[in-house]
Formats: structure tokens, C-alpha cells, sequence
């Protein structure tokens, strides 16, 4: 029987989400239940991750949609549904394998040296996992998600930037949260304004081809998304992400405790800093 690694002591965040108000009724959201709780393993750190499920409150009397369970769109972009490495780590592989030339055992290499606890067969799996993806950028085929648009009363647009690597472009998925399809996705080397404004129409060429509205946009606070989809959508709310926000504060504190549990384990003297005082 398979086991759990044991990662150690991780950081662990927890992740709600970007709305506060049902999308049909206006009511307010209530915890309702983790969507999914798991160990991801990024680029850039090891962490454990739980996903809040939130529903309306008036589920049991006015909302038309009683049964919708609202999350955080960030945290979903950070990996693939049922995997527990980091999209990062996809778009590295497929970058290294295909901009790079470079060999799975190379790439595998390369991300040790990264200090990514990766197989090389599981290396090989991302190789795929990666042209997949870029399917995107090559015309989704929205047609076959139209009907769960339509019941869903339109779109909620999530927008990832991933770039494992500063120099390498980013890749730039757009994905409905409600119904969970990739609508478009584009790499691009360049992240400004205007790069990105192309992309946006492109999905928005393909949401009125569909006869769908765009119901509100999810994203971090990139400038360049942020100037853009006041461009292109100026009349739709934009919700920005707390995730970074959350975690850019609590690495401190992180840092402090960690450093105090090293210092309790030695048995010495422990200095608590003012700032804690």
C-alpha cells in the first residue's frame, strides 16, 4: 500500500474564495467544506494546501443555484486537478524539453538541482502534460462546453501567469471557474499590457461567438492584467487574488517560529524579538 511522504515541517496555507457574494442571488458565502486538501511541490517551495468550499446562504430558500460551491480560483491554478506538483513544474519540463532540447534525463537533472523531488518518469509524464496544455493556444473547443456555460449563466475568467524561470517566457492560461474548461492559453516572452490584451480578445472573440457573458475576471495583481482587462472588459468586476498577499505576510512569521523551534530544540536561551513582544 502506498504512503504519504513525509516532507517534514512545510508551510501550510489556506485558500478561499475571491468572492464574497453569491453570483445569482447576491447573498453572502458561508464555509461549507475543504474542496481538496494535498501536498503541492512547486518550483519554489513544498507546501500543504487546503482549498475552502463556500456556499450560499440562501441555498435553502431564494438562490436558484443552491447547489454551487464557490473556491478559490488561485489555488486551483497552482496544479492540475489530481496533482501534487506545481503547474510551475509542468511548464518547466516542457520548456527545458522543447525550447531547450535538452534530454528527460537532463530536465530531471536540472530539477534536483532545483531542489524538486521529481522521478524521471514522472518527468516524462509532464513532456505530455505540457503539449497539452499548449493545446489551448491553439483554438479550445468551446462548443463542447457551451451547455455548462449556459447553465452557469456565463463565465467567471481565472487568469495564470507561470514562469519557472526569469528570462523564459510565461505561459498564460485563461480558464472558466465555473465550469472548470481552458478557454485559451498563449506563451508569451513578452508581459506587458499590450501582449496581453491580445490574448484577452481572443477569448472574448470566442465568449461572444458562444453568446455567453463574462461574468467577473480572477487574476493576481500583475499591472499588466490588471491595465489590461480594464481595457478590454472595463464594465466587469475584477477580483484580485489574497493568496500571494496571504503568503508574502505569514513568511515572516514562518521564519520567526521556525528559527524559535530551533533554538527550544537546542536547549539555549530564547531572545524574543520586540517585535513579537
Amino acid at each position: 500500500m502506498r504512503t504519504a511522504k513525509d516532507f517534514g515541517d512545510i508551510p501550510s496555507y489556506h485558500c478561499y474564495p475571491e468572492a464574497d457574494h453569491c453570483l445569482y442571488c447576491d447573498g453572502e458565502l458561508e464555509r461549507s467544506h475543504p474542496v481538496w486538501s494535498k501536498t503541492i511541490i512547486t518550483m519554489g517551495e513544498i507546501a500543504r494546501v487546503t482549498n475552502w468550499g463556500y456556499r450560499c446562504v440562501n441555498r435553502d430558500t431564494i438562490c436558484p443555484r443552491p447547489d454551487h460551491v464557490y473556491r478559490s480560483a488561485m489555488a486551483d491554478g497552482l496544479a492540475l486537478k489530481g496533482y501534487n506538483y506545481g503547474l510551475d513544474v509542468i511548464v518547466f519540463v516542457g520548456q527545458q524539453r522543447f525550447d531547450e532540447y535538452r534530454t528527460v534525463g537532463e530536465i530531471h537533472q536540472a530539477l534536483q538541482e532545483e531542489g524538486v523531488p521529481i522521478s524521471e518518469r514522472r518527468v516524462t509524464d509532464y513532456v505530455g502534460d505540457y503539449k497539452v496544455l499548449l493545446k489551448c493556444a491553439q483554438g479550445a473547443k468551446l462548443a463542447a462546453y457551451r451547455e455548462a456555460i449556459v447553465a452557469n449563466g456565463g463565465v467567471v475568467l481565472a487568469i495564470d501567469g507561470v514562469q519557472p524561470q526569469k528570462g523564459k517566457p510565461t505561459l498564460y492560461i485563461f480558464r472558466d471557474m465555473l465550469s472548470r474548461a481552458r478557454l485559451h492559453a498563449a506563451s508569451l516572452w513578452h508581459n506587458d499590457t499590450d501582449s496581453l490584451v491580445v490574448e484577452m480578445k481572443v477569448v472574448d472573440r470566442s465568449l461572444n461567438e458562444l453568446g455567453v457573458p463574462l461574468l467577473g475576471v480572477i487574476s493576481d495583481s500583475q499591472d499588466a492584467i490588471r491595465l489590461g482587462v480594464a481595457r478590454v472588459w472595463p464594465d466587469v468586476l475584477h477580483q484580485l487574488c489574497h493568496l500571494y498577499f496571504l503568503k508574502a505576510v505569514q513568511k515572516p512569521v514562518c521564519d520567526e517560529d521556525s528559527s524559535l523551534s530551533k533554538e527550544l530544540k537546542k536547549g539555549g536561551v530564547v531572545s524574543v524579538p520586540s517585535s513579537a513582544e
